[in-house]
């Protein structure tokens, strides 16, 4: 997937941080994908903050969409998790 990081002006404008921000992750269903996620969040920011998801799998099972919340100081840390999550190997889409 080729994408851009969303433009830092527009967060700060559209966010009061510190706050929770919610991301929003679709890629192939294979064992995994949920856990590796997580982890490139853990990448991002360290392992001190607590994160909260849900994952379901598309009706027919050839995607998986995961909703992870977290709690995020800066719009930089917002950069800095999307710049993790894009390398996800079979992401299909980024929120």
């Amino acid at each position: 997937m080729t994408a851009q990081l969303p433009n830092l002006e527009l967060i700060e404008a559209t966010h009061r941080f510190p706050c929770s921000f919610t991301f929003k992750v679709i890629g192939d269903s294979r064992s995994g994908f949920t856990e590796d996620a997580l982890n490139l969040i853990v990448t991002a920011l360290g392992e001190d903050r607590e994160l909260s998801h849900t994952s379901r799998n598309s009706a027919t099972g050839i995607h998986t969409a995961i909703t992870i919340s977290v709690h995020l100081k800066n719009a930089d840390e917002v950069h800095a998790v999307y710049a993790e999550l894009l390398k996800l190997p079979s992401i299909r889409a980024l929120f």
